[in-house]
């Protein structure tokens, strides 16, 4: 506004200094006279203090970033890495946050609507929302907004692939070169056996065949008698020793490797997915973060889904024969491995990285002097700090009993192959005493052969 030579610079107050009720007062903050500004204090101190103003702030469940519990008395306590941000507003700028929560984070549209926090951002019911916003260039054209200080990854859930056989898990729980390393000790151990039976007959050492096997077996000597001779006892020992530990360890490794229930890993890249036709099934969304066209995907194998239900849509992928991904933010994934007692599995290589930031009303005063205080939390780096520790914390979490994260209970599917090794080896042991049945009686046949081939001699 000008005024003779003085031109006047005018803002509106929300608020007055004793209060907020009366947001009508239009004033005067700058004079430029002379071709001079009167003070180069453009914002004004008083939009510095809010004199316990309450602002509206939207929020969703949006672990870690903002979350609503319900604690014993039936209120609700509000945490989160974005909480955190919006307390530390709140007291630097002397205010206080009346939360509003809403169950989604909403759509902007090209009609200027929205739907849930965001659409109430849009119709002036709320004053800024916190929750993990992504930007995308419909919500920056009617809403304002402050700088990225933090970007979520887009990844691929891929499926877990096909269960390892009974076989397989006997075998993987040690490493080639070890199971080398063991077959070849245990010869060692055999041949030295051999040679001291062979050749100090004196000694009457009492392991044989059978006596080595079950070393190796169970950790352990069934005989009853031990040699006479110290440095044979101490072979013997180091053998009972080593196989006794060489047990334990794969017994632990056996009953971790069931445990964890991991899978063959089937797919590796975006390229296997391509190569397989698997479907991907990707948030509606998604395209406003992610050209598809780009990741060179038939768009006959991409599905659209309008339903967002993270919690039951991606179990899915724990189905050995489901052929389909999922495209989430990491942010999603994380939270359900965390209440998951089987983790899921993506592709190393997100799809994009994708900025993270405060939405405010369109032109709002709030913007300037929250993104400035915005930057100097994220160079302070605290505000990675308050992410890491909602990570770590117990309040992150979905809708998911505790009995979930008990460990498996053991079932004969699991334990199948130990069952086949023992059915094998009573039918190799049936074989083997048929056998000597018939080589007894081959024997004997022979030996009434050769006495009657002497009789008619004499």
């Amino acid at each position: 506004m000008s005024d003779g030579n003085v031109i006047n610079l005018l803002t509106f107050f929300p608020f007055t200094n004793k209060g907020c009720l009366n947001g009508s007062n239009i004033r005067v903050i700058n004079r430029f006279i002379d071709n001079t500004w009167e003070t180069r204090e453009f914002f004004p101190p008083k939009l510095k203090n809010f004199h316990r103003y309450a602002l509206k702030l939207g929020i969703q469940q949006s672990a870690p970033a903002a979350e609503r519990i319900m604690k014993r008395d039936h209120t609700y306590e509000y945490v989160g890495s974005d909480i955190e941000i919006a307390d530390e507003f709140a007291r630097i700028f002397n205010f206080t946050n009346n939360f509003i929560f809403d169950n989604w984070w909403g759509e902007v549209y090209e009609n200027e609507s929205g739907d849930y926090n965001l659409g109430k951002l849009l119709r002036k019911e709320i004053d800024y929302v916190v929750g993990w916003h992504f930007l995308n260039l419909i919500k920056s054209k009617f809403l304002d907004y402050t700088q990225p200080y933090y970007f979520v990854p887009f990844i691929i859930i891929v499926p877990s692939g096909t269960p390892y056989t009974s076989l397989e898990n006997l075998m993987r729980c040690f490493t080639p070169s070890l199971w080398a390393s063991f077959i070849a000790s245990c010869s060692l151990f055999y041949i030295i056996f051999f040679i001291i039976n062979y050749f100090i007959k004196r000694q009457s050492l009492p392991i044989m065949h059978f006596d080595v096997l079950l070393i190796i077996i169970l950790g352990e000597s069934t005989s009853k008698h031990y040699p006479t001779r110290n440095s044979i006892r101490l072979i013997v020992m180091t053998f009972i020793i080593f196989c006794f530990i060489i047990r334990t360890v794969y017994v632990s490794e056996m009953f971790n490797l069931l445990q964890s229930g991991s899978n063959n890993r089937d797919i590796d890249s975006l390229d296997d997915l391509r190569e397989q036709k698997y479907t991907l099934f990707t948030p509606s969304f998604i395209e406003s973060y992610i050209s598809l066209t780009e990741l060179k995907y038939d768009r006959k194998y991409i599905k659209i889904l309008e339903n967002f239900d993270d919690e039951n849509r991606i179990k899915q992928v724990f189905d050995p024969s489901f052929r389909g991904a999922f495209v989430e933010p990491l942010d999603i994934v994380i939270r359900a491995n965390k209440n998951s007692s089987t983790p899921y599995n993506i592709l190393s290589q997100p799809l994009s990285m994708t900025p993270v930031v405060i939405y405010f009303q369109k032109n709002s005063y709030l913007r300037n002097i929250f993104d400035e205080k915005l930057q100097h939390l994220h160079q302070a780096g605290l505000i990675d700090l308050w992410i890491s520790q909602q990570w770590k914390s117990k309040t992150v979490r979905n809708n998911v009993e505790a009995g979930n994260k008990e460990p498996k209970v053991l079932s004969l599917n699991q334990l199948s192959a130990a069952f086949t090794i023992c059915i094998g080896g009573i039918l190799l042991s049936l074989i083997v005493f048929v056998a000597e049945i018939y080589y007894i009686r081959l024997k004997k046949k022979k030996f009434n052969r050769d006495v009657a081939r002497k009789q008619v001699r004499w």
